[in-house]
């Protein structure tokens, strides 16, 4: 990058699993090759070597990360077996982007997938009832549907004599 000559600066991602541009820029600033530290989704601690390249934004150049793999600027990197990659290499959908069509997910899933992460975020106690009641209540609404059509599935049959006595 031009203007630069600092070599092998050394950051810490607060992000678990990702690399943000962001902390990269508070912590070390501007430099042409950097080491970071971070923790990965399954909670190792592990190093990874990074240069920064520049892109192109409206009206001026801008400092980025370069991804790896393809060479392009990008301004998080994910962690992805024993790399950081960029977006395009390495897409992230969430559980709703993946779901969200899905009549179990409609139903049931959105709120289990709330609950989980209210939980793991720590959120309060009467945020994680509250979710945990409305599970709760879906649920038992589901399961006595499902009953019901069972009954009637089983009663269709039995009218129409496929089910010998």
């Amino acid at each position: 990058m031009a203007g630069t000559v600092r070599f092998g600066a050394v950051a810490i991602s607060f992000r678990p699993g990702q690399v943000r541009l962001a902390d990269v820029l508070a912590q070390v600033g501007v430099v042409d090759e950097l080491t970071v530290r971070l923790v990965d989704l399954n909670g190792e601690s592990r190093e990874v070597h990074l240069r920064m390249t520049e892109k192109w934004s409206a009206t001026s150049w801008r400092p980025a990360l370069e991804c790896p793999q393809c060479q392009a600027p990008a301004a998080v990197l994910r962690v992805q077996g024993e790399q950081v990659l960029c977006a395009r290499c390495r897409p992230a959908h969430t559980a709703h982007h993946l779901n969200k069509n899905c009549r179990t997910w409609r139903d049931e899933g959105a709120i289990a997938d709330r609950l989980v992460r209210s939980v793991l975020l720590g959120k309060g106690i009467s945020s994680n009832s509250r979710l945990a009641r409305q599970l709760e209540v879906r649920s038992l609404a589901r399961i006595e549907l499902v009953g019901e059509q069972a009954l009637h599935l089983v009663r269709t049959i039995d009218r129409a004599g496929f089910i010998n006595p």
